[in-house]
């Protein structure tokens, strides 16, 4: 099953399996192992899997050259989905309330950041986008922020935009009021991303050691 991350035993295999491949010595097919270039570092390695959510998420809504992008959630996700969108060639508005992780943000390449506990995100994405709305909303947050942040990210899309849940739920039933209505009648779609697998014939993973390679090898020319 190439679409593995739509597997249903998905967590439950991966707690039994791929967590193990952190440890010292790991037993496993030879095709499914990936030897980490002399140009990566442990610290780099260790953010691959999540680099890799974030490229799925980035494979499934396609921002593209000046796209108007905005991210709610400065945690690694949020961070990871942030590059990923401005090495797609995107605008980037990262949205947070810890100051420190916006600085992040900044650093990584966020051409805005806001703090939403102290401004309107809403406000601040229709500024960046001439009262438009954001061409692509990532939802990185997840857990028991969702029933805001969803509904929030909803409403920093355009007409015809799409909001990318890639936040994780909590386990059980979750009750999330949306305005049906109007996302219906705007054409905004909701794209649920769920973990990593394959782009076509491409392994995800291997895809962001790609990217993360290349990116060692230009900071080595400097």
């Amino acid at each position: 099953m190439r679409q593995y991350n739509r597997c249903p035993d998905l967590y439950p295999t991966r707690r039994a399996s791929v967590s193990r491949a952190y440890a010292e010595f790991v037993v496993g097919p030879a095709h499914k192992f990936q030897r980490l270039p002399d140009t990566v570092g442990y610290d780099d390695a260790a953010l691959l899997d999540t680099d890799a959510v974030g490229l799925h998420a980035e494979h499934l809504s396609g921002p593209t050259i000046n796209a108007r992008v905005a991210v709610i959630g400065a945690g690694p996700i949020g961070h990871g989905q942030t590059m990923l969108a401005k090495a797609s060639g995107a605008d980037v508005l990262i949205i947070g309330t810890v100051p420190h992780a916006l600085d992040l943000a900044r650093r990584l390449g966020a051409d805005e950041t806001m703090d939403s506990s102290q401004a309107d995100p809403i406000a601040a994405v229709m500024a960046m986008t001439g009262g438009l709305g954001a061409d692509v909303a990532f939802e990185c947050a997840g857990g028991e922020s969702m029933p805001e942040t969803l509904p929030l990210a909803t409403r920093l899309v355009r007409r015809g935009g799409g909001v990318v849940i890639v936040g994780g739920f909590d386990d059980g039933e979750t009750a999330i009021p949306l305005e049906w209505q109007r996302i219906q009648m705007s054409a905004i779609r909701l794209i649920p991303s769920a973990s990593f697998a394959f782009q076509d014939i491409h392994s995800e993973k291997v895809a962001v050691l790609d990217l993360v390679r290349a990116a060692s090898c230009r900071r080595s020319l400097w």
